[in-house]
């Protein structure tokens, strides 16, 4: 079971139409390191913004849903997004007010790619479809649930049962760890729900070759949080951090 903290870490990614007309485009997850908070998502979200403006939704204790307008905040502040679009991470300084009800996630809550097992219990947390909120006064996100399929070292990706669709992109990959040692013992303060991933798409595979229909193997598929860490180390995310005088 997912705690009411992992879901804040959570936030809907979407484009200002308007001033006032706010469009989801995707998810992403907001993360803490040193005096930063970072929104990690999809690259490919970002792109398909265009030229609008990139906002985000987040809790307010006591006004509901506020819009942030991360593209206002780059040009006010002389800062930009930290990108890799060859392994589609995105990475932007985040804003923070003591109002909003927001959590960031650490590396203290991540787990490498090579401790992640298939048959792992997961969840994605996002908005598929462009559900932005299913409460009008909180953006809540929709939890889907599988099991990790498979890793790829090489290409440092996550395969899992998990429903993906449009929407989910940049949203978090879950995974949930049992809290024991191989040989059955209990291990106090182990943290059992993880940060695997961001998830970046939805393959259908079809099956080739064959001469019955067979129906297609829907699988998500997500990066390795390992390379959103790498990302968040990188000399342009440590140049953007000194801009604004803040600290890795």
């Amino acid at each position: 079971m997912l705690t009411d903290e992992w879901l804040s870490v959570f936030v809907p990614v979407g484009v200002l139409k308007q001033p006032d007309a706010w469009q989801p485009l995707g998810a992403g997850v907001l993360f803490h390191t040193g005096s930063c908070l970072w929104l990690l998502t999809a690259d490919h979200v970002i792109h398909d913004a265009g030229g609008e403006h990139v906002a985000v939704l987040v809790n307010h204790h006591k006004d509901g849903m506020v819009v942030v307008d991360l593209t206002e905040v780059h040009q006010q502040h002389d800062v930009q997004w930290v990108r890799n679009p060859s392994l589609d991470i995105a990475a932007s300084l985040m804003p923070s007010s003591p109002d909003w009800n927001i959590k960031a996630a650490t590396e203290d809550f991540c787990i490498s790619l090579k401790q992640i097992l298939p048959s792992m219990p997961c969840y994605t947390v996002g908005c598929p479809y462009g559900v932005a909120t299913l409460d009008q006064k909180r953006a809540t996100p929709l939890v889907l649930d599988g099991v990790v399929s498979g890793v790829n070292p090489d290409s440092r990706l996550i395969y899992i049962s998990a429903p993906t669709f449009p929407g989910n992109s940049g949203g978090p990959v879950l995974v949930i760890r049992v809290p024991y040692d191989p040989g059955g013992s209990l291990v106090v303060g182990r943290p059992t729900v993880l940060l695997a991933g961001l998830v970046r798409e939805m393959a259908l595979v079809q099956a080739n070759g064959s001469s019955h229909a067979a129906p297609a193997l829907h699988l998500g598929i997500g990066v390795s949080i390992e390379v959103a860490l790498e990302l968040l180390k990188s000399e342009v995310a440590v140049a953007q951090m000194e801009k604004l005088g803040l600290r890795a």
